[in-house]
């Protein structure tokens, strides 16, 4: 894989058609890991922001280290609102018991139990009986569903935007495209960077 798209945030007007399959999806690390070491938590320092961040997110991956790393990454950042999900039933679950949506779902799609294309549609579709609305900025606004997963064929990337899902990351991921992508939701103009890639 070209290391100019391992880290790639794909909207669903740009779709990679160069893109191949990854050794082992269902391993995969969400880290960057083929040129360095897994950075220490220290390490991210001088790459993060350290802002206060209301960023209401949940994290679902089947991978304890993934969801380990990635959890201490976003409390660098500045996140506080954080929460874990080990498979798709416990995110669909946790969905549920939040009268308020989550803004951003960092999802796995290769899991047991229950997958995140299905975790994503019973996601959606709690939403929509509540009234959230996706692709707008007007409030409830639904929660932003990155897919990070090992998978990358064409095939998985349109079944995941069918399923819901607004963005396709694949593993491994750079933190620094993460905070970028952090940085644009709050700030509004992440919806407009997707539409400009297109």
């Amino acid at each position: 894989m070209k290391k100019n798209q391992q880290d790639e945030v794909k909207g669903k007007q740009n779709p990679d058609e160069g893109m191949q399959q990854p050794r082992s999806a269902s391993s995969q690390s969400v880290v960057q890991q083929e040129e360095a070491s897994t950075p220490s938590e220290g390490a991210w320092d001088s790459q993060l922001s350290n802002c206060r961040s209301e960023l209401r997110i949940l994290i679902v991956d089947d991978n304890a280290l993934n969801t380990r790393l990635l959890g201490a990454f976003l409390k660098k950042y500045g996140c506080r609102n954080i929460q874990k999900a080990e498979n798709g039933a416990v995110a669909v679950e946790t969905v549920k018991k939040h009268s308020e949506c989550f803004d951003i779902i960092f999802m796995d799609l290769s899991m047991p139990v229950m997958d995140g294309f299905e975790a994503t549609r019973e996601t959606r579709s709690i939403e929509k009986e509540r009234n959230f609305s996706r692709l707008t900025t007007e409030a409830p606004t639904a929660a932003v569903i990155f897919a990070l997963t090992g998978l990358a064929s064409d095939r998985d990337e349109e079944k995941a935007y069918a399923a819901g899902v607004d963005f396709f990351i694949t593993k491994p991921v750079r933190f620094e495209r993460l905070e970028h992508v952090l940085k644009q939701y709050e700030d509004g103009t992440l919806w407009s960077s997707r539409n400009r890639s297109g």
